[in-house]
C-alpha cells in the first residue's frame, strides 16, 4: 500500500546552479520525423533525510543524506520536416492508444549529454552533478502535438552524484 511521504520531517536545503545550465541534445533522422530534440530536467527541492529515518550506514561523504525532487521533463523539438495542422498537447492516453515507432535504435543520434552542476549548502557543501540521458524515444503514429510537429514520447533517466567540498580551499572543487 502506498504511504505518502511526510515532507515535514525532511529539512529543505538551499542550492544554486553552478555555471550555465545546458540541455541534452539529440538529432532524429527518420523518414517520418527529422529534427533536433532537446530535453532538460531541473531540481526543485533538495531535502535532507534525517538520520533516524535512514538505515544504519546508508550515508557518508560520497553519499550524503539528500533526496532531490525534480521538475517534470522539459522537451523541445525543432522540426526540420513538414509541419501538419496543429493538434493539442499529447497526453498519456494518446500514448497508450497510439501505434509507436521506436526511434531510439538507429534513428536517434546523441549530440550532447552534459552534466549540470548545483551547489547544495549544508553543514558542509556538496556539488550535485546531474546528467539527463534519453533511454527511449517513440514516434506516435498519426499523432501531432500542439505545434503540428510529430508526436514524440521521450523517456529519460537522471543520473546524479554528489561530491563533498570545502568552499575557499585551494585545489578543491570551487
Amino acid at each position: 500500500m502506498y504511504q505518502p511521504i511526510d515532507f515535514r520531517k525532511y529539512p529543505e536545503k538551499d542550492f544554486r546552479t553552478r555555471g550555465q545550465f545546458q540541455w541534452a541534445i539529440y538529432d532524429i533522422e527518420h523518414p517520418d520525423c527529422t529534427g533536433t530534440l532537446k530535453v532538460a530536467n531541473l531540481p526543485v527541492k533538495v531535502l535532507e533525510v534525517p538520520e533516524y529515518l535512514a538505515p544504519p550506514g546508508a550515508f557518508d561523504d560520497n553519499n550524503p543524506p539528500f533526496m532531490v525532487m525534480w521538475a517534470p521533463l522539459v522537451v523541445s523539438f525543432r522540426n526540420k520536416g513538414v509541419r501538419k495542422k496543429a493538434g493539442v498537447p499529447l497526453t498519456r492516453e494518446d500514448y497508450n492508444e497510439a501505434d509507436k515507432v521506436d526511434l531510439f535504435s538507429g534513428d536517434l543520434v546523441t549530440r550532447y549529454e552534459p552534466d549540470n552542476e548545483y551547489t547544495v549548502i549544508d553543514r558542509s557543501s556538496y556539488i550535485l552533478r546531474a546528467r539527463l540521458v534519453a533511454t527511449k524515444l517513440e514516434l506516435l503514429q498519426n499523432k501531432v502535438d500542439q505545434f503540428g510537429d510529430p508526436g514524440l514520447w521521450v523517456t529519460c533517466n537522471n543520473n546524479i552524484s554528489f561530491t563533498k567540498f570545502t568552499p575557499g580551499v585551494p585545489g578543491v572543487h570551487q
